[in-house]
């Protein structure tokens, strides 16, 4: 890991974080990395646990896809249920670049896969990403702020 932290201190300082420090980085990558491992075992070793996440992970994917369908629906688009079962965890996975919420990948990601997948139009499959991104990310988070805010607003008085 020190091999990274190498690679990645010239980049960060040419973009703007002059105070990187790679040991800290080093240090705090390996911690991450020992609690993400912590936690699988903590997982797999139990059953009932692992049933149980595994059947929450479902039925999210399962919900998503109904909020995708309810979105192209909206639109008065049928997009088939199966495809969209198939793309939500793809286009998920642009999730793991380094933008702040995806801030578009996740989006271009959808729109991408959907487009050949489903045979509706760009920009139909482009507004029913933007209104179910919209609905399960974008409006939580801001109804989340929102509310942590009046909260600390509150607790402050």
């Amino acid at each position: 890991s020190s091999d990274l932290s190498n690679i990645v201190a010239p980049y960060a300082s040419r973009l703007g974080f002059v105070r990187f420090n790679a040991k800290q980085f080093e240090a705090d990558l390996t911690e991450r990395m020992r609690r993400f491992f912590e936690n699988v075992d903590r997982v797999a070793t139990n059953r009932w646990r692992l049933t149980a996440i595994v059947g929450l992970s479902l039925a999210g994917w399962v919900l998503q896809a109904v909020a995708l369908t309810a979105a192209f629906a909206a639109l008065g688009s049928n997009a088939p249920f199966s495809v969209l079962l198939f793309v939500i965890p793809l286009a998920n996975l642009a999730g793991a670049a380094p933008l702040p919420g995806g801030l578009g990948g996740i989006e271009a990601a959808f729109v991408t896969l959907l487009v050949p997948t489903t045979g509706i139009e760009a920009p139909v499959v482009t507004a029913a990403v933007l209104i179910f991104r919209g609905a399960i990310y974008w409006m939580p988070v801001v109804i989340g702020g929102l509310s942590v805010s009046a909260f600390g607003v509150r607790t402050l008085r």
